[in-house]
């Protein structure tokens, strides 16, 4: 019998495991570039600022480098932007969809 398993045949140990979910789970800047022009879009530079003065940057060179970020990083960024613009998480990330579909 076959047992479904989201793990390639190689991936055999936990440590393997723990490892390939911490690459898979990762998210590139690009969607932080999202976030922010939704952010400035609908509620302004103020919002954006007081988003990076929550997560305690002076600016925002660092986490609007193409690179990858941890989900972390990602969530705790739209967590302080919902926080800023006065909104819930869902409608901050529907706004960012709408951003982004734009």
């Amino acid at each position: 019998e076959h047992h479904f398993s989201p793990f390639p045949d190689w991936l055999h140990s936990p440590t393997q495991a723990a490892g390939a979910l911490a690459f898979v789970f990762i998210m590139h800047g690009l969607i932080h570039l999202v976030i922010k022009g939704a952010v400035l879009r609908d509620f302004g530079p103020g919002a954006w600022k007081l988003t990076l003065n929550t997560l305690h940057y002076h600016d925002d060179v660092d986490i609007l480098q193409m690179k990858e970020f941890s989900d972390v990083a990602t969530v705790a960024l739209v967590a302080a932007s919902a926080d800023a613009c006065k909104v819930s998480f869902a409608d901050l990330v529907k706004l960012v969809g709408v951003h982004f579909a734009w």
